[in-house]
């Protein structure tokens, strides 16, 4: 589909016509349970935090013809699992959109709530990506995260989800945001993902 969708799109650009969104990005909100190092949520303005769009105000939004043909849903925050109404959201998406896949990516740190989530909505026949942070050895992973275990919570939503799910039925990566801090550590954690059969996904910090 996407050879179709490359070509249709240079047509459109050609005619001097917007090409159709395929892919929505949406940070649900900006509430985060952790502080990164590197992230600077924790600083945002607290009218920002505030403005958050609800189950309903998301539906209103999808109403939107141009939206009808998104074909990746990608989900963060903050923490996207403190978004008390984030199932109901992810359920709204699949109702009106019906995207191929809907991707979630989560500090880890929340895992029974995680794993609850995950699973109704797999239940459900929604198909869903969960990708979990995790960015070296438990003493490092923690103190760059801010918090004393949040390495154990992250390591411990992947094991609990992987002995639910096979690859099959969830797909499950864990990232490992690199940079000068860590990045000594990539071989470990991408060996604690080939153990756990889930995609180790690295990604460049600044």
């Amino acid at each position: 589909m996407y050879p179709f969708r490359f070509l249709k799109n240079n047509i459109r650009r050609c005619l001097n016509l917007s090409s159709d969104p395929f892919l929505l990005n949406y940070s649900v909100t900006f509430r985060c349970n952790l502080n990164c190092k590197y992230c600077g949520v924790q600083d945002l303005d607290s009218n920002l935090l505030k403005s958050e769009l609800n189950s309903r105000q998301v539906e209103a939004f999808l109403q939107d013809s141009n939206l009808k043909g998104l074909d990746v849903i990608a989900i963060s925050g903050g923490e996207a699992f403190l978004k008390q109404d984030l199932e109901e959201i992810i359920r709204i998406f699949n109702k009106q959109v019906a995207p191929r896949v809907i991707h979630v990516t989560t500090n880890g740190f929340l895992t029974e709530k995680i794993v609850g989530i995950i699973s109704n909505l797999i239940k459900k026949k929604i198909n869903i990506e969960l990708k979990v942070s995790l960015d070296g050895k438990e003493e490092e992973h923690d103190r760059l995260r801010g918090k004393d275990g949040s390495f154990k919570n992250a390591l411990a939503t992947v094991e609990r989800l992987r002995s639910k799910f096979g690859p099959k039925q969830l797909c499950i990566g864990i990232n490992q945001t690199i940079f000068e801090d860590n990045y000594k550590s990539i071989e470990y954690v991408r060996d604690i993902a080939a153990n756990l059969d889930v995609i180790f996904l690295p990604i460049i910090g600044l």
